[in-house]
């Protein structure tokens, strides 16, 4: 395998089946193609994962070990100087200069017989896409200078040997005073430092690509500037610290196979070269414990899709859901059109804005049912708003739907939020029986904490499975996944009851019911994120 390759090709070459739309949405539940477990499922025991008679042919979920899935990559993208792997890498600021960009700056400069500095300038044009950035460049080298704007210099930094005038300050600057690069537009030092500053303190990440200060220049100014200028002063020491963070920057905005740890305070990078774009979701984890989603840098919602999370935050915090419960709570005062919500028995209503009376079941004229001809009771085909009736209703199912899978959903995470207060309790009960010493070790204790470690995931998975679910249309295959999440959910409530009440436990009763729920959270999330 070439050095420098880092992305899969096609999907499709691995036998991965994608979105048929293409949208990102929530896909099928894959492995189980079939029927509703009418007969099967119902005569299933508790924790059997049911699968219909028709089912796909078994593939390797993405990211799995196994050379066995190790694919072919393509190479247009930057290389490392570490070996290629299908997982992801956590890396420091620090390792990614020394691991990702420098190997990378370093191949290309060789390859087009460019300067380090110039070279960083392309590839940055180019979002780090090696291979589009030579082929480009052998293909028309004069083109792609007139479209970037960049030409090979060399990033030597040349001091005068005899006064010269600042074309920035016009001063006169004494010999060794003053610099250019090899432009050879001479600037004093100060000029140089300030232009520099500046850069670093209004471009944020586009400063790595900075140019000489004289107008339409299109010498890039690189980290060999950078240190010789700013090295000039200790107080201008930050800002070395500051373009070095920029390079980072610029550099895990631009690659689709780095992101930052979006936990607070976190300056960690995870460095994913096997990632699919067409996933659903792809979980990681940082160093500092955080969990999240390379693909949208939100918590690990998987198994639903990043389009399907988005979906469920933008209902959840919009107020779309409110709208439906007006629709579906409330009904309109002729008079005045103002929405009325009944808060009583009687079906006599009265405005509080126009005083309009009306009733509540035919929304009529209140007036006519107190006489001799009150028709209330009697079906006017001719009167009623069949459109009116049935927005209603649709919004009312809606609104039933939504909430059925919300309620659900804040179940299962305020439930992983007990369960991380009785990990805790459940670590302390295993240090308190290992103190006591009575003929028990870690070993017949510790298995506690697994089955709570397996009970926090699967609380995790059962949660965003309510959102998938939600997003799911097909009904076939959605009936089979509602049936194994509700196995999934049978099993978690044991362990939940298990490390609630951990002093005594039938340890091989415990360590079975912890690889049943565990090998079922697998299965599930392995059904889900095939597509």
């Amino acid at each position: 395998m070439a050095e420098d390759d880092m992305y899969f090709d096609d999907p499709n070459d691995y036998g991965v089946e994608e979105d048929d739309d293409g949208d990102g949405g929530s896909g099928s539940y894959t492995p189980n193609r079939g029927g509703a477990p009418s007969s099967a499922a119902a005569a299933a025991p508790p924790g059997t994962v049911v699968s219909s008679a028709a089912t796909t042919t078994p593939v390797r979920p993405h990211g799995s070990p196994g050379a066995a899935f190790m694919p072919r990559l393509a190479s247009d993208t930057f290389v490392s100087n570490q070996p290629a792997q299908a997982r992801e890498r956590v890396f420091s600021p620090d390792d990614v200069i020394s691991q990702l960009i420098d190997p990378t700056v370093t191949q290309v400069s060789q390859v087009l017989n460019w300067s380090r500095s110039s070279t960083l300038a392309l590839l940055r044009h180019y979002k780090w896409k090696r291979e589009t950035l030579t082929e480009n460049y052998f293909a028309d080298p004069d083109q792609v200078i007139r479209k970037t704007k960049i030409r090979n210099s060399t990033e030597d930094v040349n001091w005068t040997t005899a006064e010269s005038e600042c074309l920035m300050c016009f001063d006169d600057v004494p010999a060794k005073q003053a610099a250019h690069l090899s432009c050879g537009h001479v600037f004093c030092t100060d000029c140089w430092n300030g232009h520099l500053r500046y850069a670093l303190d209004n471009n944020a990440a586009n400063s790595v690509s900075t140019r000489c200060p004289m107008k339409g220049c299109p010498v890039v100014c690189g980290e060999l500037t950078f240190q010789t200028m700013l090295s000039l002063r200790p107080a201008d020491a930050k800002y070395l610290s500051k373009y070095r963070s920029f390079l980072v920057s610029s550099f895990v905005s631009d690659s689709e196979c780095c992101a930052y740890c979006p936990a607070p305070g976190c300056t960690f990078i995870i460095y994913y070269p096997g990632v699919s774009r067409r996933a659903l979701c792809q979980p990681v984890s940082c160093r500092c414990g955080k969990r999240f989603c390379f693909l949208c840098n939100g918590p690990d919602h998987a198994p639903a899709s990043c389009t399907n999370w988005k979906q469920w935050l933008l209902k959840e915090q919009s107020e779309s859901e409110t709208a439906n419960w007006v629709m579906a709570n409330t009904k309109l005062c002729a008079g005045c059109g103002k929405a009325t919500e009944k808060n009583g028995g009687c079906n006599h209503m009265t405005c509080s804005q126009c005083k309009y009376e009306w009733c509540w079941v035919c929304e009529g004229e209140w007036s006519k049912h107190g006489s001799s001809y009150y028709k209330c009771n009697f079906f006017d085909s001719t009167k009623e708003d069949k459109s009116k009736t049935s927005a209603r209703d649709s919004a009312r199912t809606e609104l039933e739907r939504y909430l059925f899978y919300y309620s659900r959903y804040r179940n299962h995470e305020q439930s992983q939020k007990l369960d991380g207060v009785v990990m805790a309790k459940v670590r302390r009960h295993i240090r308190e029986e290992v103190a006591r010493c009575n003929g028990r070790t870690m070993v017949d204790v510790d298995f506690i904490e697994r089955t709570a470690s397996v009970l926090i995931e699967c609380r995790h998975m059962l949660m965003y499975s309510y959102v998938y679910a939600f997003y799911l249309t097909d009904m076939r295959a959605k009936a089979l996944f509602e049936y194994n999440q509700s196995q999934l959910e049978y099993f978690t409530e044991m362990l939940s009851g298990y490390v609630e009440k951990p002093a005594a436990l039938d340890r091989q009763e415990v360590v079975n019911r912890t690889a049943i729920a565990d090998s079922m959270l697998t299965k599930l999330k392995e059904g889900c994120l095939q597509f």
